[in-house]
């Protein structure tokens, strides 16, 4: 559920450039425990009915940095800042006119003008997703290592829906609205989770027979095979 973010939280804001294609951009909040929540969201999207799916809304970029300009005056009037985040490496792109080769501005070269900034996002397709599917994970606790507000609707509506591409089962399949997903992973890149160094335990203590004996039934009533079988199956 939404709550008032401390002002104190370092807030970061990720973007996934579209324009024929739906962008998004993504606003954060990281607690003192470096924990982030997702707590704002801009899908440049809308409905097409007739290719019953969602696109771009065809929005230029200086429109789309005015844009995030005003949503973030709700942060000013809070005390609170938001830093530039990573964004598609794509909008760094100049761009060159077919018909008199003239090299134009980038998006980002536009955003800039209106005094909207980014850092480069790394965007490995495969760590990206690992980077993902941790933050997803539960932490010794029990608590996820990211969250989410429900005002979120695109986040919500999106995500769950993701498959993997059939090719490349290590990525998410790009023919699906996976723009958000982008911008999540932008992020994650970006504040990457570590692996907990973890105590290793000596083999033939109480703790780590206790645990193989726990994952040998899990794996016994899984597979349908005896105790003794499984037992020589699991660590």
């Amino acid at each position: 559920k939404p709550f008032e973010i401390p002002p104190e939280w370092k807030r970061y804001r990720t973007f996934d450039w579209g324009y024929s294609a739906p962008f998004s951009v993504l606003w954060w909040a990281v607690d003192f425990d470096g924990t982030p929540y997702l707590y704002r969201e801009w899908y440049g999207a809308k409905k097409d009915d007739t290719k019953h799916s969602w696109v771009g809304i065809k929005m230029t970029s200086a429109d789309i940095a005015r844009g995030i300009f005003e949503r973030e005056e709700e942060d000013k009037k809070l005390g609170a800042r938001v830093m530039p985040g990573p964004a598609d490496p794509s909008i760094w792109s100049k761009r060159r006119d077919s018909k008199t080769g003239i090299i134009g501005p980038s998006v980002a070269d536009e955003m800039l003008s209106e005094g909207i900034t980014w850092l480069r996002a790394d965007n490995d397709r495969i760590l990206g997703k690992q980077q993902f599917h941790s933050r997803l994970a539960l932490n010794d606790e029990g608590h996820p290592h990211v969250y989410i507000f429900d005002n979120c609707e695109h986040w919500w509506r999106t995500i769950p829906l993701l498959r993997e591409d059939p090719k490349r089962v290590e990525d998410v399949d790009t023919d699906q609205e996976d723009h958000i997903f982008d911008a999540c992973k932008y992020f994650f890149m970006f504040r990457p989770l570590k692996p907990r160094a973890r105590a290793r335990e000596e083999i033939g203590t109480f703790q780590t027979e206790r645990r193989k004996y726990i994952n040998a039934k899990k794996y016994a009533i899984q597979h349908g095979v005896s105790l003794g079988q499984a037992y020589g199956m699991v660590r």
